[in-house]
């Protein structure tokens, strides 16, 4: 019987479904851009003869730049009622909500990009597009011996097409890969026992923020390169070459949002008070209010008790200390501490980077998870079900 057996070679049998992506996911994501796409294009009209042309004067112009502010920080709110309850279209709306809300501040306060105002069809560009549209200096056409910005137009709308399309696809199969390999693990891949494994988990987390915001921030930039104008990247692989916490967020994370603070709330509020910290102090808290606003959008009617006011206020107080800290250093250390820092090699500086921005990440990212963030992104996937695994014997063949 023993020696039967061992002839019996074992075979194993592996059920699996393929689940296609929820349609109605991407029913809303799609009314949600739609919807959106026609306020951003009402709001950037409109703005554009009180902010620019100011028809109706300085007075009811600031009026009604103020009106239009309230009605961009609403929508999202109202938006959402339209929707069935899922994270990703309640996300997309609360990231429009942002995006506009701050464009509408800055037409409010002069502190647009320079070269939006070039015309009508430029400035509605830069209020649909959720990215925003590259400007150069051109001294070719000088004004008073100044360099006048222009937008830069794409040079082929065809190659913009392939590589915006290549850049999608990429991305989209690297979000989707990490979500479903952390799913299996409730998105905590590394294990719940702290120290090191939680700094991984959130590593793991920033990956799928960062490869979803890729390619959807391209898809958004792709609509505006059709029109023949070119984009900033958004994202410049933040959590792979970042070298400091303020290269993290000053040169690789979310390019828009910190253009957007650099130009409303660094810029004035340091030439105000003459310093620098207190300039950054102010778009950290900026930062945290507009994600508390976001979290209230796509958190709050989503997640058991609802959000958890103050945590994402509290990684981002801890972030401004961190660049703070990092600032302190450059002006205390000596010269010949820095030269060493400056020659480690650069997978060491940002593994350093990484340690010290996702050891407060459980902050950011936990508001997230109550809410079901990785299970909405992976639905908008197809999906691979594990049904049964199972290994047995069978007869030799003779």
């Amino acid at each position: 019987g023993s020696e039967e057996s061992a002839a019996m070679p074992a075979t194993a049998r592996l059920d699996i479904e393929l689940l296609p992506p929820r349609i109605d996911v991407w029913r809303d994501l799609v009314i949600v851009s739609i919807a959106c796409t026609l306020c951003s294009f009402v709001v950037g009209l409109l703005s554009y003869f009180l902010a620019v042309r100011q028809v109706l004067g300085r007075r009811v112009s600031v009026l009604g730049l103020c009106l239009l502010l309230v009605a961009t920080a609403v929508f999202p709110f109202c938006l959402v009622g339209f929707l069935g309850p899922h994270f990703m279209p309640y996300f997309m709306a609360s990231t429009y909500g942002v995006t506009l809300t701050f464009k509408t501040v800055e037409a409010l306060l002069g502190t647009h990009p320079p070269g939006a105002q070039q015309s009508l069809f430029v400035w509605v560009c830069n209020f649909v597009t959720p990215t925003e549209l590259r400007f150069e200096a051109r001294h070719d056409d000088a004004q008073n011996g100044k360099a006048v910005p222009r937008p830069v137009r794409v040079p082929s709308r065809s190659q913009a097409a392939l590589r915006g399309a290549r850049h999608i696809a990429t991305f989209a199969l690297v979000n989707a890969a990490l979500v479903h390999f952390g799913a299996p693990f409730d998105y905590r891949p590394f294990g719940r026992r702290g120290g090191l494994t939680t700094i991984l988990d959130v590593y793991y987390w920033a990956a799928c923020l960062w490869s979803m915001g890729e390619w959807c921030t391209t898809t958004a930039a792709l609509t505006v390169q059709l029109l023949g104008l070119d984009t900033i990247p958004v994202f410049r692989s933040p959590i792979l070459h970042a070298t400091s916490p303020s290269n993290f967020w000053g040169a690789r994370w979310n390019l828009l949002i910190h253009n957007l603070m650099h130009r409303t709330y660094f810029k004035p509020v340091a030439r105000l008070t003459g310093s620098r910290q207190v300039g950054a102090l102010a778009a950290f808290i900026c930062s945290a209010f507009f994600h508390e606003y976001m979290w209230a959008i796509c958190v709050h009617p989503l997640a058991d008790g609802g959000m958890r006011v103050g945590e994402v206020t509290l990684f981002f107080m801890a972030q401004f200390a961190l660049c703070t800290l990092e600032h302190t250093l450059r002006h205390v250390l000596p010269k010949r501490a820095l030269d060493v820092v400056h020659a480690l090699p650069q997978p060491i500086k940002t593994a350093a980077t990484a340690v010290c921005i996702c050891s407060f990440g459980t902050l950011f990212c936990e508001n997230l998870l109550r809410a079901r963030l990785f299970d909405a992104m992976r639905d908008m996937y197809p999906q691979v079900h594990v049904l049964s695994w199972s290994t047995s014997k069978s007869a030799a063949p003779l």
